[in-house]
């Protein structure tokens, strides 16, 4: 998929989620990786750090700027790009 010409809503909304966790969800870093990872791991993950049920320096505030819709987006997103 050539992630440079995907202008889908998911794309915008996973292309902040690529800032920190790499180019389709690759980590760089010590940030972990969600490549590879299906939906549901990564819409029960958000959801866990919306509700505070999981905590995070960052990603408790970045889930709870995100709908749920939104988070089932991403997620989706994220399983279609690293299949």
């Amino acid at each position: 998929m050539a992630l440079a010409n995907d202008m889908s809503r998911g794309f915008v909304l996973a292309s902040h989620c690529m800032s920190c966790h790499g180019p389709e969800g690759k980590s760089p870093g010590v940030i972990p990786s969600i490549n590879g990872k299906d939906a549901s791991y990564i819409k029960e993950k958000l959801n866990a750090f919306k509700n505070e049920e999981e905590e995070s320096t960052v990603m408790n505030r970045l889930a709870k700027g995100y709908t749920r819709e939104e988070i089932t987006i991403i997620s989706e997103y994220f399983a279609k790009i690293t299949q």
